[in-house]
């Protein structure tokens, strides 16, 4: 089963600047990542054939790097938006971005279903921002 630290170094791997942990890769085709939008939401789903488990892994809000960036929130749509979704999860609200992760949990709880190409594996979720949500909000 995934490590409290496996699951870190998922939620870690999502934002692109870490490696994905030995023995996980991101299930293959389009199902292993979330549709581009302009929400801000980004999920990655990882599937491990060894222990027979698959984690979908939840971005967070990406910062900006710089006060320059920050500056420029107005020009960038994606990360308003974002910061915008944090603060109605906070008031707990329903934001596109749950309702985008919610949809990318469902297809990817679709793989694991009988019949289909990961039957029986387990679905874990992880990441951040999404943790804001009163227990069984982001479930698929």
């Amino acid at each position: 089963m995934a490590t409290i630290l496996t699951l870190a170094e998922l939620s870690s791997a999502v934002y692109g600047d870490t490696p994905v942990p030995a023995g996980w890769t991101i299930v293959p085709g389009t199902s292993g990542t979330s549709k581009p939008n302009s929400d801000g939401y980004f999920g990655v789903a990882y599937v491990n054939t060894t222990t027979h488990e698959i984690v979908i892994a939840n971005r967070g809000t990406v910062v900006p790097s710089s006060l320059s960036a920050a500056m420029n929130l107005q020009t960038d749509e994606a990360s308003f938006a974002n910061l915008l979704n944090d603060a109605e999860l906070a008031a707990h609200m329903v934001t596109p971005d749950e309702l985008d992760a919610i949809s990318f949990a469902k297809t990817i709880a679709g793989l694991v279903a009988p019949g289909q190409p990961y039957a029986g594996y387990s679905l874990i979720e992880t990441g951040h921002s999404l943790s804001l949500l009163p227990p069984g909000r982001s479930s698929p």
